[in-house]
């Protein structure tokens, strides 16, 4: 992405408007290094961007070299840990402090946080662990043509559905227990978010052997 060119964020919200895309819909991403370049003019295109609807994401964080007073400074809605970090994140003390250190950092600047690059169970219980909000990786899905990927997105949006309405009915069902027992109505607290990485881990694991 040009950071640099002036006309950037003219130009993609008019390509957005063209395709009939809602601009909430849409989340750029740009590199540490990319903001590192040119910081000012990075702010004003981000600060653009944002006043457009579209959500704006600092990808692979923790390899360049912003500061945090520049981090703070910028219109962000998300920062995504790099890769590197997570594939350490086992076996390395230090890597999985750092990973610590970025959940919490974007947790005091209200920015959601992703973990790029999730291969395993073990790394995803890490990441749940520590706060992590979302992740991406192949543990969820591998790279799909686009038609493949409409056809997943839609499965997984009927799914959550139907485990959100399994869900009311749950509550509703320990609510009415509850009352006839003189205890407090119970709070649902499932993460949808959660439960969609259960899943995937689960079509990861394939079909039990014959």
């Amino acid at each position: 992405m040009q950071i640099r060119k002036p006309t950037l964020a003219a130009e993609l919200i008019k390509a957005v408007q063209k395709v009939g895309l809602p601009t909430e819909a849409l989340e750029v991403e740009l590199t540490e290094t990319a903001v590192m370049e040119s910081p000012q003019r990075a702010r004003v295109v981000l600060t653009q961007l944002r006043e457009a609807g579209i959500g704006v994401a600092m990808d692979d964080f923790g390899t360049g070299y912003s500061s945090l007073a520049l981090l703070a400074d910028l219109p962000l809605d998300a920062v995504k840990i790099d890769r590197s970090f997570i594939a350490a994140i086992d076996d390395s003390q230090r890597s999985r402090s750092i990973v610590e250190s970025i959940i919490n950092m974007a947790h005091a600047l209200r920015l959601k946080i992703i973990g790029e690059g999730i291969e395993t169970n073990s790394q995803l219980s890490a990441l749940t662990t520590l706060g992590c909000e979302e992740i991406q990786g192949y543990l969820i899905a591998r790279p799909m043509p686009s038609d493949q990927a409409t056809e997943f997105l839609s499965s997984q949006g009927a799914r959550r559905a139907k485990n959100r309405s399994m869900r009311r009915g749950q509550s509703i069902c320990r609510a009415s227990s509850g009352r006839s027992q003189g205890a407090p109505q119970p709070t649902a607290t499932a993460r949808v978010t959660r439960s969609d990485i259960r899943a995937a881990q689960a079509r990861a694991k394939g079909p039990p052997a014959e």
